[in-house]
């Protein structure tokens, strides 16, 4: 029988209306189900072991009206075997609602990685799986090399899984996320699918040259924006060994 803890803090105020702050705290090793009400602060902290290994952070008026989330920890999702650019953990979670709806604020997903072997911390991410394409979706994330664990924040449920960036054999599968970038959810960009040392220039439409960095041994890249005019930009990739070039765009909205 699993074992289920659940602390709940109410925050109420002398007004017409009541903000809620909930953390769930549950010990469970398959699935738990939660009804997640417009308003309040939900946070549900899973743990499979020892420690809270997943950790969900629901800000108020994610959602419209109430739904039922479903959260499922994973040790055995799909490899990314047919992207040479990842190494695949099969470790992670799948989260899903109740009723097809938008999330309306980005809820942050934070992940244990302590358990998990791999050559650099630093090349650790998380990634979605995007159904349609049956490919895994690389997003920008946080690790915190302290607590061994890694974050992002989403605005769709589905797969997602720690995995680490290794370098690509060329550049022609180069990508770059989050695309278009919406400066008040982020304030970073990131190349990756490139190979080692891989050479990109980032141009405005005219072709002003804007900056120029080299990707690391994993062939990835994060770009600080904070300061970017909002419009289309064009970066230009360079393969160090065969002198190979790939160009594409990026938006940037403020």
């Amino acid at each position: 029988m699993h074992k289920i803890i659940l602390t709940i803090l109410f925050l109420i105020f002398a007004q017409e209306t009541f903000s809620t702050e909930v953390t769930v705290f549950v010990t469970v090793r398959d699935i738990i189900q939660r009804e997640i009400p417009p308003n309040g602060n939900f946070k549900i902290e899973i743990s499979t072991g020892t420690e809270r290994e997943i950790i969900l952070e629901i800000p108020e008026r994610t959602f419209i009206s109430t739904v039922t989330i479903t959260v499922e920890p994973r040790t055995d999702l799909p490899l990314p075997e047919k992207q040479a650019n990842l190494k695949g953990t099969g470790i992670g979670v799948e989260i899903n609602l109740s009723t097809t709806v938008e999330l309306n604020q980005p809820v942050t997903v934070t992940l244990s990685y302590r358990a998990i072997i791999f050559t650099k911390e630093e090349n650790l991410t998380l990634a979605r799986f995007e159904e349609g394409k049956n490919t895994w979706q690389l997003l920008l994330s946080n690790i915190d090399k302290v607590n061994k664990k890694i974050s992002t924040t989403v605005t769709k449920f589905s797969q997602f899984q720690i995995v680490e960036k290794v370098p690509s054999p060329n550049v022609d599968n180069v990508f770059v996320y989050p695309n278009p970038c919406y400066l008040n959810r982020e304030k970073k960009i990131n190349f990756a699918r490139l190979p080692k040392n891989a050479e990109i220039t980032i141009y405005t439409l005219v072709g002003e040259k804007v900056a120029t960095f080299i990707a690391n041994d994993s062939g990835d890249h994060t770009w600080s924006i904070e300061t970017l005019a909002s419009g289309v930009y064009i970066f230009l990739a360079k393969d160090p060994a065969t002198g190979k070039k790939k160009t594409g765009k990026l938006a940037i909205i403020r």
